[in-house]
């Protein structure tokens, strides 16, 4: 280390987790030229997840840990890209969706409300990396407190990336995080860090510590429902992209039918956009018969608006004070 250096570093910590996405995820690159809006993308057509998104994700999750990602100066903590494969290590699968607003009373679609979306298909696996740089100046420990809880945030499964996780898109589930450390005051510990390579060398399991205990913030209602009759909520599609072509790529079997249920790798699914939509219409109709002047306020405010751009142009929205998870449908015998 340079004598020079009023600040050195003391020692580096990294974190690798191997995490898998249990919903779709809407990890959108701004463009729209598939649909109204596209899977960010690698220079080889492959979709990823930028370090960018990492670090804002955990950075809402654990707000009191803030300092690690820098407050006026360079952030201790470093967050990686993540390349996205499937479970054969192949690159991720990308798929379209659709998408529709219902209007509040009648249940039909409302014109020029439709849209499609790409997505990044449930299953896919990614490794998340975490780099902690602490220098002699730092608080040490008050640094490895907070990357405890950052480590016990993605354990939690309350961590999704992209777009409207508040739907249940993007939720993670993350496993075998494991770290290294290199404390520079030891011998060999720089030796070390000079030949660190993320794929090889001895992790070890990171161990949970009171100071890292996670809290969400939220109270949660499970339900296990059943269904007393049939249900379709239609996939319109039967779309996938290639990540080796510029569009979409339509495959539709010669005796396809022509009506299916929506699914996620396979299964049946219920999208929490679906859940939204239900319940919000629900109150609507309960709360505008008794008072019609506010529900639609009232609702907007718990549920996230997006209005029309005001004359500056200015959109003005509003996030759901309400999460709605994915459900996956299963068949069950009883005898």
């Amino acid at each position: 280390m340079c004598e020079n250096n009023e600040n050195p570093v003391e020692k580096r910590i990294a974190i690798k987790a191997e995490c898998t996405f249990i919903s779709p995820a809407l990890i959108g690159s701004g463009l729209s030229e598939n649909t109204d809006s596209d899977v960010l993308r690698d220079k080889n057509g492959n979709a990823f997840l930028p370090g960018s998104a990492v670090a804002g994700v955990l950075r809402e999750a654990v707000p009191e840990a803030l300092v690690l990602f820098g407050e006026g100066r360079l952030s201790p903590l470093w967050t990686f890209d993540a390349e996205l494969s499937d479970s054969e290590n192949h690159p991720a699968k990308v798929i379209e969706l659709d998408g529709v607003e219902i209007g509040k009373e009648n249940k039909v679609a409302i014109d020029s409300k439709k849209y499609d979306f790409e997505a990044v298909e449930t299953g896919s696996k990614f490794t998340l990396r975490l780099l902690l740089t602490i220098r002699e100046k730092d608080k040490a420990s008050d640094y490895e407190n907070l990357l405890i809880r950052i480590v016990s945030a993605l354990e939690s499964g309350n961590i999704a990336f992209g777009a409207k996780t508040r739907r249940g898109f993007g939720a993670v589930k993350c496993e075998s995080v494991v770290k290294r450390e290199f404390d520079f005051s030891k011998d060999k510990h720089l030796d070390k860090w000079l030949d660190f390579e993320w794929d090889s060398g001895d992790w070890e399991k990171e161990k949970e510590k009171d100071s890292g205990t996670f809290s969400a913030k939220t109270e949660a209602i499970v339900a296990t429902l059943s269904l007393t009759g049939s249900i379709m909520i239609r996939d319109t599609r039967n779309i996938y992209v290639d990540p080796n072509k510029e569009k979409a790529k339509e495959k539709t079997p010669e005796k396809a039918p022509d009506y299916k249920h929506i699914s996620s790798n396979g299964d049946p699914v219920i999208f929490g956009t679906s859940w939204a939509g239900a319940f919000r219409s629900g109150l609507y109709r309960l709360l505008n018969s008794i008072y019609p002047d506010k529900a639609e306020k009232y609702l907007d405010n718990v549920f996230g608006y997006v209005y029309e751009k005001d004359k500056d142009g200015i959109e003005p929205s509003k996030s759901s004070e309400i999460i709605f998870n994915s459900s996956f449908l299963k068949m069950y015998c009883f005898l």
